[in-house]
């Protein structure tokens, strides 16, 4: 049992590590123009943040893609340690606002 709990551990680490490198970095302006909601399965998810990036899922019926946002550019209340809990659908259960000038 604990070698299963151990292998799962260290399967979602690679996992992480593997959104986090292929993560485009995109501007908040970006983000919000994503979060729109414009069609029905179209939505952006707050994966968590790292010191440097708050990572997002973005999901538009078979497209998408992972993306990042520098925490010098956008704060988020409610913020978490990536991939630490369950994903939060954005902008509506997480708060932002820009820092930056590319809002």
């Amino acid at each position: 049992m604990a070698r299963a709990l151990l292998l799962c551990l260290v399967t979602l680490q690679f996992v992480a590590c593997g959104v986090t490198s292929r993560a485009k970095e995109i501007s908040p302006g970006e983000l919000q123009s994503m979060a729109r909601h414009e069609w029905p399965l179209d939505h952006v998810a707050y994966l968590g943040s790292d010191e440097q990036f708050h990572y997002f899922v973005h999901s538009q019926k078979k497209d998408g893609g992972y993306y990042k946002v520098g925490r010098d550019q956008l704060s988020l209340q409610n913020e978490f340690p990536f991939r630490s809990q369950p994903a939060l659908v954005y902008p509506s259960e997480v708060q932002r606002h820009a820092t930056g000038d590319g809002s």
